[in-house]
């Protein structure tokens, strides 16, 4: 599968989202959550990069506010990310707990990840984004399908 269908599949899949996110780490009551999230994104064959633009909209706090306020400042300016639900929001430095493992995180260990800004929309709801920058990306995809495959046949091979 090339990277140009992945990223169009992953668009389709995204775009739009309406469920409530998780924005880094394990929810409990307090965290900070939103209700949609749009993701888009540019490779760029020639330098071999990836940039994501990642907005989410309606944010708001599941529970306390100071719980979720104190969640976000901890990932403000660290490498904390949300895309398109709990399975896919990583913490790859650890600001919310213990840092996300497996194969994706490692893939994506060289990310820059920059907040670009809170503000509210036309219909009065929070909103933010982040751009993510993710340099070799040929190779973090390389090291995205190893680890992946490497992960399920361990799986195959404990059942």
């Amino acid at each position: 599968m090339t990277l140009r269908l992945i990223l169009a599949r992953t668009r389709i899949v995204l775009l739009g989202a309406v469920v409530p996110l998780l924005f880094g780490g394990a929810c409990a009551r307090g965290c900070a959550t939103f209700d949609g999230q749009t993701l888009v994104a540019r490779h760029d064959p020639a330098r071999d990069t990836l940039d994501v633009l990642l907005v989410y909209r309606g944010l708001r706090a599941d529970g306390p506010l100071d719980d979720a306020v104190a969640q976000v400042e901890k990932a403000r300016g660290r490498r904390v990310i949300a895309m398109g639900g709990p399975v896919f929001t990583l913490d790859l430095d650890g600001a919310l707990g213990d840092p996300a493992t497996g194969c994706l995180p490692q893939a994506l260990a060289g990310c820059e990840v920059h907040d670009l800004g809170l503000w509210l929309d036309t219909e009065g709801r929070r909103c933010g984004a982040q751009h993510v920058h993710v340099d070799h990306v040929a190779e973090a995809l390389r090291q995205l399908n190893d680890g992946s495959r490497s992960e399920l046949l361990t799986e195959d091979h404990e059942r």
